[in-house]
């Protein structure tokens, strides 16, 4: 119930089922669950934007699932600590936890530990390397996003980012696939007003439908410039 109410940005509903979950488990270090309530509410925190608080419940989350031996609890924490590391500027720590995350297991998830990994990159501005790690991804989106991923939105905002700011030709289609995705995801969701909720809740969902309609303007702007074709009287014949 936690996670299905995070997944469509219902933060207070989901931070219920999350809090119920652990005061009802007596022996959280024995217990699988009490680590996916843990990263439940420290990803809920990390979109509130308490970052160290969503760092702090990262830990936690990984130690116990490190304990359990539940490698995809492991990488759904390392992911949130890779977040949480880069949003409070520690771009070293968070590439070791990305890195942990991509190698942890091969599940959809390697493509967003990889992603994380081009964030970090190109917040260096080492863009070779943002590069690299974005044409590995490449392939897989092409098609359709793999299963498994937990933020496509974000995997699709940090592939624009960084195509873009070499002018990469596959830039725009990137971005088209992005939000297409994003509007299918919402377009589930019956309620206009739940609807509108999940747009609004998450960074990565609020900046890629700038960043979309950032491009939408600037095509405009861009088919407003082109001169019309000049007028060339009829000839006439003599």
């Amino acid at each position: 119930m936690g996670r299905s109410a995070l997944l469509v940005g219902d933060f207070d509903r989901a931070e219920v089922a999350f809090t119920d979950a652990l005061v009802l488990d007596e022996h959280p270090a024995e217990h699988v669950g009490h680590e996916v309530a843990l990263c439940g509410l420290g990803y809920l925190e990390y979109y509130r934007g308490n970052i160290r608080q969503a760092h702090h419940l990262a830990c936690q989350a990984l130690t116990i699932a490190r304990r359990l031996g539940q490698r995809r609890a492991q990488q759904v924490a390392l992911l949130l600590l890779g977040h949480a590391g880069s949003a409070l500027g520690d771009l070293a720590g968070a590439a070791r936890s990305y890195e942990e995350a991509r190698d942890c297991a091969a599940t959809g998830l390697v493509i967003d530990a990889t992603a994380g990994l081009a964030a970090i990159a190109f917040a260096r501005g080492d863009t070779a390397r943002s590069a690299a790690h974005v044409a590995t991804i490449l392939p897989a989106l092409r098609t359709s996003v793999p299963a498994g991923m937990k933020e496509p939105a974000r995997v699709h905002l940090t592939c624009y980012r960084v195509l873009s700011s070499s002018c990469d030709p596959q830039t725009a289609d990137i971005l088209v696939a992005g939000h297409k995705r994003l509007q299918d995801q919402a377009g589930v969701i019956e309620n206009k007003f739940a609807r509108q909720r999940f747009l609004d809740a998450f960074p990565a969902h609020r900046e890629l439908l700038q960043a979309w309609r950032k491009r939408q303007i600037h095509a405009a702007i861009t088919i407003e410039r082109i001169p019309p074709p000049a007028y060339i009287p009829a000839q006439t014949a003599d």
